[in-house]
């Protein structure tokens, strides 16, 4: 396989083109009154833009692989007749590939680019954990019951911090989910979102809190979102934090990566996608769905971000300088990890070959549904193209 040779005059232009993100102040764990103040200081309300002029001078280099990749976006994009995407692919620690295909608003015709902020869904479930592995690192313990850092948490949570990550806490999913032996009992009575804006996981956690647990923690995996808005709360805990205040230090400044963030539904962002209704059939309309706010999942499933910065932080991950390797081995990272997202008006996808360097972002802004109580069954989606996107970077 060939591999691009980009010129440090090239880099040097991308370096001055994407701008940095403003400094904030650090949200701190205040009193209420308080901490929604420091929250809403956290975050600059518009990420800078990646122009789309650093996608053509990406895409101009002589990279082998585009044609055939452009094509297998576009047979998935027409396939399923999504309104929008974009894909990122970064080599060796480079991005060679940044393209966006379709329109972020179709009714204002504003096409995708590499720039273009998506919802990634569940993806932001694997930043949460690569982010709780950092905080190991400054003297979190996975053993530790939850409620050591959490103590705003009923009695009945009796899991440890690592039975969060491992999936086996015992906090239900979504009431009704049937996933095989993970059964959850469609509960009126139980909440599963809020229009609250919560400004702390710890304050999220109250939405089910109060909801028995599903199983013996450690007896079993079972996916549960709202789990991790627990892990979002213990990182709450032991950073003295606030969630997102942690992910802008550790991530969107940290990383130099300034879409990347969790979505504030009230602050205006330009390059945001509009997201559309659940499609069913390749021939059903695209219509615009209505936002709806996230910040009870933060965690979970309620981060934005280009693909091109997803793509970054899968390099800095692939190279250790974010997560280090030991961290990845207790996540059970091996050779290739791979992830899934879907929720209202996004299809969200990740993709990391650790022993070839590769960091594949797929993101698009409508889900299709193929079988929704399968957490992994966007790999018949988005999920599929990346590993069909693999495949010809690596000639298979």
């Amino acid at each position: 396989m060939k591999t691009m040779k980009i010129s440090m005059t090239f880099f040097s232009t991308i370096i001055l083109i994407v701008a940095s993100i403003s400094t904030a102040t650090v949200a701190e764990i205040t009193p209420n009154e308080v901490r929604e103040s420091s929250f809403n200081k956290s975050i600059s309300p518009t990420p800078p833009i990646i122009h789309a002029q650093v996608e053509r001078q990406i895409n101009q280099a002589n990279w082998t692989p585009k044609r055939q990749v452009d094509a297998a976006i576009n047979t998935y994009k027409n396939k399923f007749n999504v309104p929008g995407m974009s894909v990122a692919i970064a080599q060796n620690g480079k991005i060679v590939y940044a393209a966006g295909f379709g329109f972020a608003d179709i009714a204002k015709q504003q096409k995708v680019d590499s720039g273009t902020v998506f919802r990634l869904a569940s993806v932001s479930k694997p930043i949460t954990m690569a982010l709780t592995m950092r905080q190991v690192e400054k003297g979190l313990s996975l053993d530790k019951p939850a409620r050591f850092y959490v103590p705003e948490l009923p009695a009945h949570h009796t899991y440890t911090v690592a039975h969060l990550l491992k999936r086996q806490s015992g906090i239900r999913h979504y009431r009704g989910s049937k996933a095989k032996d993970c059964e959850v009992p469609n509960n009126p009575n139980w909440k599963d979102s809020s229009n609250t804006q919560y400004s702390t996981a710890t304050a999220a956690t109250k939405l089910f809190s109060q909801d028995p647990l599903m199983f013996k923690p450690g007896t079993k995996p079972c996916y549960s979102t709202h789990a991790y808005t627990v892990l979002g709360a213990v990182l709450e805990g032991s950073s003295k934090k606030s969630f997102t205040g942690l992910v802008n230090q550790e991530l969107t400044q940290g990383l130099n990566l300034s879409s990347l963030r969790p979505e504030f539904i009230n602050q205006a962002n330009s390059k945001r996608a509009n997201i559309y209704q659940d499609k069913n059939d390749a021939n059903d309309k695209n219509i615009p769905a209505n936002r709806d706010n996230l910040s009870w999942k933060y965690a979970g499933g309620g981060f934005e971000s280009s693909s091109v910065d997803l793509a970054k932080f899968g390099m800095k991950v692939i190279d250790g300088s974010f997560l280090s390797p030991q961290g990845r081995q207790q996540l059970g990272w091996n050779s290739v990890f791979t992830y899934s997202g879907a929720q209202r008006g996004a299809e969200s996808h990740i993709r990391l070959e650790f022993s070839k360097g590769i960091a594949i972002a797929v993101l698009s802004n409508q889900r299709i549904n193929l079988d929704e109580d399968d957490p992994n069954y966007s790999q018949e989606g988005v999920g599929k193209l990346a590993t069909t996107i693999s495949n010809i970077i690596n000639q298979k």
